[in-house]
C-alpha cells in the first residue's frame, strides 16, 4: 500500500498492540484477585470464583488475538497504525533522534529500535532470520532515516556547533568543522583529547557491531565506536561527508 506522501511501502509489520494488554492484564488481575476473596470468606462461593479465575485466564490471552498494530515503512516515512487511537505518521526528515540497536542471538535477528520527532516517539522492536529479505529492507529503512537526517546534522557542523558521535564513555569523539576530536581509551581509562584536522586521510571497517577508525596507513585504531549509539548511522554519513575517508579492503 503506497503512501502520497510518504511513496512506495517498503515493509509493514504486525505487533500485538500493547492497548490491549494494558488493559486485559490489570482485568485478569482484578478477577483473579475478587475470585480469591470470595473463596476466602465463603467456600460456597467456589463456583464463582471458578467463573472469575476463567474470565481472568481469558484477559491474559485475548489481547494477542485482539487487532494488531500494524508499522509500515515507506520510502520517506513511518506510518504507526494501532487500535483505538489515530495513526502517527512520522517523515524521516523530521527524526530528531534514532536509536538502532541489532542484537544476533543464536537464531535469527532482533532490532530494537526508537525514532523520535516530530513529537512523537516510535518504539519498534522486529525479529527476522538473518540475512534473510527483511533484514535487508529494514537496513534500506535504516538509511534512508539516516540519509534524512544527515543534512540537518552537516549544518550543525558547520555552524562550528560540535556533534558528539557516540557518548564520553566510548572516547567522547566530536565531528567539528575543522575535524574530529576524540579521547583515546586505554587499560587505565581516556587519556587527553585529541584533534586529527579533516585533511588527514581516514580508514575504518566494520566489526561484530562497532566501527573502528584509524589513519591511513597505520594499524591501531584512533577510537572505536558500537553501531548501536544514539545516531550513530547519520553521524557516519556527516564523518565520511567531511572527511577522506575509505573503508580498509
Amino acid at each position: 500500500m503506497d503512501d502520497p506522501e510518504f511513496g512506495a511501502l517498503l515493509l509493514e509489520r504486525k505487533n500485538a498492540a500493547g492497548v490491549w494488554f494494558a488493559i486485559g492484564w490489570p482485568l485478569a488481575a482484578v478477577l483473579g484477585g475478587v475470585g480469591a476473596l470470595l473463596l476466602n470468606q465463603d467456600a460456597a462461593n467456589v463456583t464463582v470464583a471458578a467463573v472469575l479465575w476463567a474470565a481472568a485466564g481469558l484477559c491474559l490471552f485475548v489481547p494477542i488475538l485482539m487487532p494488531a498494530r500494524r508499522l509500515r515503512f515507506h520510502e520517506a516515512g513511518l506510518v504507526d497504525v494501532a487500535p483505538l487511537r489515530a495513526p502517527a505518521r512520522l517523515p524521516y526528515a523530521r527524526v530528531e533522534r534514532m536509536d538502532w540497536e541489532v542484537f544476533k542471538p543464536r537464531v535469527g535477528v532482533t532490532l530494537r529500535a526508537r525514532l523520535v520527532g516530530g513529537g512523537r516517539k516510535i518504539d519498534f522492536m522486529v525479529r527476522m532470520d538473518t540475512g534473510g529479505r527483511t533484514e535487508q529492507t529494514l537496513e534500506r529503512v535504516r538509511d534512508a532515516i539516516a540519509s534524512s537526517m544527515a543534512p540537518g546534522l552537516l549544518a550543525r557542523v558547520q555552524r562550528d556547533e560540535p556533534l558528539p558521535w557516540g557518548t564520553a564513555r566510548h572516547g567522547g569523539v566530536e565531528l567539528r568543522r575543522e575535524g574530529l576530536a576524540y579521547r583515546p581509551v586505554g587499560f587505565l581509562g581516556k587519556g587527553e583529547q585529541r584533534f586529527v584536522p579533516w585533511s588527514t586521510p581516514f580508514e575504518y571497517v566494520f566489526r561484530s557491531g562497532f566501527l573502528a577508525v584509524r589513519r591511513a596507513g597505520t594499524t591501531e585504531a584512533l577510537f572505536t565506536l558500537p553501531c548501536t549509539a544514539s545516531d550513530f548511522f547519520p553521524c557516519f554519513l556527516v564523518f565520511t561527508h567531511l572527511g577522506q575517508v575509505r573503508p580498509i579492503a
